[in-house]
Formats: C-alpha cells, sequence, structure tokens
C-alpha cells in the first residue's frame, strides 16, 4: 500500500473565535482610549499582535493530517505540532470537554489512544476523517453513533 496523505480542516467555533478576538482587541485598545503615554502603546501592540497572531493561526490554521499510512499529525495554528499512532487509538467519541486542545470549534470528538490518553479534535468533516482512520485501523470503536442514539432518547 503506498504511503497515504489525507489532510482535514478543523472546524472554526466562531462562538469561540469572536469573544477571544473582542477581548484581545479590548486589552489592545482600552489603554489607547484612556490616554496611556505613547511608549505604553507601542509597548501595548508589540505584545499583543503576535499573540493576535498566534490566535488568528490556531482558528484558521488547525489541521489533522493523516501520513505515513499509520501517523496522525496535529498541527493547532503555528504553536503546537503533534503526532499519534493511529494504529494506537481505540475509540473515538462526541464530548463537550472545554480544556485546552487544538479543537477550535464546540463540537469537539475525543479520540483515546494508549492506555489512558486522549485529545480532542474538531475536524470539519467528522465523518471522512473517521472513516480515513478506520480505514488504517479498523479496530477503532465510533462512538459517535451510539452518542447520538443516547443523545436522542434523552431529548424525548
Amino acid at each position: 500500500m503506498g504511503a497515504m496523505l489525507q489532510t482535514f480542516k478543523a472546524r472554526t467555533g466562531y462562538e469561540i473565535f469572536i469573544p477571544v478576538l473582542l477581548i484581545l482587541i479590548a486589552v489592545l485598545t482600552i489603554p489607547i482610549l484612556n490616554g496611556a503615554p505613547l511608549i505604553a502603546v507601542i509597548v501595548q501592540i508589540a505584545i499583543m499582535l503576535p499573540i493576535i497572531a498566534i490566535t488568528i493561526s490556531i482558528f484558521f490554521c488547525t489541521t489533522y493530517r493523516i501520513k505515513n499510512e499509520n501517523e496522525l499529525e496535529i498541527r493547532c495554528g503555528i504553536i503546537l505540532n503533534s503526532k499519534l499512532d493511529i494504529s494506537s487509538i481505540k475509540s473515538i467519541d462526541k464530548t463537550h470537554k472545554y480544556r485546552s486542545s487544538p479543537a477550535p470549534s464546540i463540537q469537539r470528538i475525543e479520540l483515546k489512544y494508549g492506555y489512558l490518553d486522549s485529545v480532542i479534535l474538531s475536524p470539519k468533516d467528522i465523518n471522512g476523517f473517521i472513516k480515513a482512520l478506520q480505514m488504517i485501523n479498523p479496530n477503532i470503536k465510533n462512538q459517535l453513533s451510539k452518542s447520538m442514539r443516547t443523545q436522542s432518547i434523552l431529548m424525548k
């Protein structure tokens, strides 16, 4: 089997992005509006612009790439790059955990791997992402359909 390379973009959660961006802009503009000295404003801008750039990269440049037939590369903007052995993934389930993760959306899935490890992701094409992982590791348990059934029962 030849080397497989598939890239899945992360879902951008504007419900998270807009408030974060507004907070960063407020932190940047409040000193200016309060008449801070010019040097303080320049220092503030020098500090905040890279932070804003990193934040934007997290929301719009996060990807999950399947490569080398058994490797999942997780790129979170320009700051995080990690790799995961696809054969170690045990299950995939929907999650509502809001811990820090390479998932810039509230629509998240959790991949459990290894002994007790997990990572939370938010691919735009969840079904395509899961299919691609299961083509490499058919032992991955897809708990999403079970989660959806449970949710529909609870909503009745």
